[in-house]
């Protein structure tokens, strides 16, 4: 199939001088810091790597402003439909733990 190309992306969350000179103001965008290629050749490669982003992703909850996303669009798209409604059970989001 292709290669996907997916960039983790996390907040500065720093003090960056203003561009006049005069103080300065809290930077919490989020900018991408990190990015990978995977190899995508078969339905079971596209599957796996989409269950990799969703556990990435699951992990970061708490963490204000970090995600991994995918590049390319179409394989966005297919992530957020089909894989999602079928995979983003509430097993799989809390991970076997507790939910009141």
């Amino acid at each position: 199939m292709s290669k996907v190309v997916v960039q983790y992306w996390n907040p500065k969350n720093a003090f960056v001088p203003n561009a006049n000179g005069i103080g300065s103001h809290y930077d919490s965008n989020s900018y991408v810091t990190k990015t990978e290629e995977h190899e995508v050749e078969t339905e079971e490669d596209k599957e796996a790597l989409f269950r990799t982003i969703y556990h990435r992703n699951n992990s970061l909850r708490y963490c204000n402003g970090s995600y991994w996303k995918f590049v390319d669009k179409k394989f966005e798209a297919e992530y957020y439909g089909d894989f999602m409604r079928k995979y983003n059970t509430i097993g799989n989001y809390y991970g076997n733990g507790v939910v009141d």
